[in-house]
């Protein structure tokens, strides 16, 4: 978690891997703020997989508590499964899912 957690830091603050690349200065987290990202961290494709793009964003504190708190109430009742690369073959015996997100800029 602790290595998720720096890479997605490090687009957000514009430094390491994303230095030129991550949030500019004017963009970046502010007190009570913080870095969002898209796709979901918990995802293949999300912020925790420097093979992936993501994109990320500043956001209320608690609205990104918020939001992760729900995806994982959501992923729980759902049963959805972490993927296991150690399947036959992984593409095929995975489950897939789609999240539809929705937001409005305030």
């Amino acid at each position: 978690m602790e290595d998720q957690n720096a890479h997605k830091n490090a687009a957000g603050k514009d430094r390491g891997d994303y230095k030129g690349m991550g949030l500019p200065a004017e963009k970046q987290p502010k007190s009570g703020q913080q870095c969002d990202e898209y796709p979901f961290r918990t995802t293949l494709e999300g912020a925790a997989s420097k093979d992936w793009d993501f994109s990320v964003r500043a956001v209320d504190r608690s609205d990104n508590a918020g939001a992760g708190s729900r995806l994982k109430l959501y992923v729980l009742h759902e049963r959805i499964l972490r993927w296991d690369a150690g399947l036959a073959d992984p593409q095929r015996s995975n489950d897939a899912y789609w999240v539809n997100v929705r937001y409005s800029i305030r």
